[in-house]
């Protein structure tokens, strides 16, 4: 094997390639000649950095996955303490109904509640609302990371194929 022949295998080129070929391939910075290095590529340093930032991307979208987690948990943590705070002033609520038939004790109840909604339960209703927004705010930043991933695959597949047609 002569030197051009190792030189177009190094570079992955074939050792017949005609001379238009090797011209095409040169402009894009694919073909090489002997003591040239592939790294000068466009293409190549343009994957390098996609890789990069897909890296990044990756440990982004791994630290969005848990922020969404961990606020789904607080959600249900937050609904849970509402319903148990709701529960027991309704039971208070209940027992100190003395109203002398059903639509008067309903009534009572209502209007005993509502108030404790507007007092006691205020503070409790208030978390939950915040634990909403958070776990809202974690999963549209989730959603974007993976947007952004997949933005990346993309650019990375389209390189891939340009360096592959090159390469052919």
């Amino acid at each position: 094997m002569n030197a051009a022949e190792q030189t177009a295998r190094r570079g992955g080129i074939e050792a017949d390639a005609t001379p238009a070929r090797q011209t095409r391939l040169k402009n894009v910075g694919i073909f090489q000649t002997q003591g040239e290095s592939s790294m000068n590529n466009p293409l190549v340093e343009e994957a390098a950095g996609i890789r990069q930032d897909m890296k990044e991307c990756l440990r982004a979208l791994e630290v969005e996955v848990i922020h969404d987690v961990a606020a789904r948990r607080t959600v249900a943590v937050a609904k849970q303490a509402y319903q148990d705070a709701e529960a027991q002033a309704m039971f208070g609520i209940v027992i100190n109904a003395d109203g002398k038939n059903a639509e008067i004790r309903k009534a009572q109840i209502d209007a005993a509640l509502m108030d404790a909604r507007n007092d006691v339960l205020r503070a409790t209703w208030a978390e939950y609302q915040a634990a909403i927004e958070v776990a809202e705010s974690a999963k549209a930043a989730l959603e974007m990371d993976a947007r952004h991933f997949r933005a990346l695959e993309s650019m990375a597949e389209l390189i891939s194929a340009s360096l592959r047609f090159l390469a052919v």
